[in-house]
């Protein structure tokens, strides 16, 4: 509970879950979106993306968006994740329910499970090269995604990943479901 400062974060991976949360270094930071070196740990304020775009108010350099650190931010719309970021965290985005344009950049290496999950108005996706992993249900139920590109960088696609969207319902009456390679 005295925890007040906090340096470092530059060579990391992950970040976890709403890690530093209930500290003063996390309650007391100033701004909304809450940093640990180039990740992104939290958005303080819910309703910091009500009919805004977050993109100006990012850190250049961001390398990494940490586990649930977006989750239920129902307002976004669009995000364009910045082009040094090369971890999106577990449930990053999960449930920003009125998302519907994503933009995810060639930096890229790291799609972490359920991290787009419920993003129900997204409508097209396309992974670039670059990205090596996709997390388990990363996509799911995102219900009006109907296209879907993967590169051939991509070496692993979690369960379920793409469960639970137009896409997938679509292709379900095959006994096997090929997207990409």
């Amino acid at each position: 509970t005295a925890l007040a400062t906090v340096t470092g974060g530059d060579n990391l991976t992950s970040v976890g879950y709403r890690i530093f949360e209930h500290t003063p270094f996390y309650d007391d930071y100033e701004g909304d979106i809450v940093y640990l070196g180039n990740w992104i740990l939290g958005c303080k304020n819910q309703k910091i993306s009500e009919n805004r775009d977050l993109t100006p108010l990012l850190r250049e350099g961001i390398t990494g968006i940490a586990d649930y650190a977006f989750y239920c931010q129902n307002d976004i719309k669009s995000f364009s994740i910045p082009s040094t970021v090369k971890y999106i965290g577990k449930e990053a985005f999960s449930s920003c329910i009125s998302l519907k344009t994503l933009d995810i950049p060639s930096s890229v290496k790291e799609i972490g499970d359920n991290a787009f999950y419920e993003c129900y108005n997204v409508t097209k996706l396309t992974i670039p090269k670059g990205v090596v992993s996709i997390g388990e249900k990363a996509f799911n139920r995102c219900l009006k995604l109907k296209s879907i590109s993967l590169p051939s960088t991509v070496q692993y696609v979690g369960k379920e990943a793409f469960h639970d969207t137009a896409w997938y319902s679509k292709q379900a009456s095959n006994k096997v479901i090929y997207a990409g390679k």
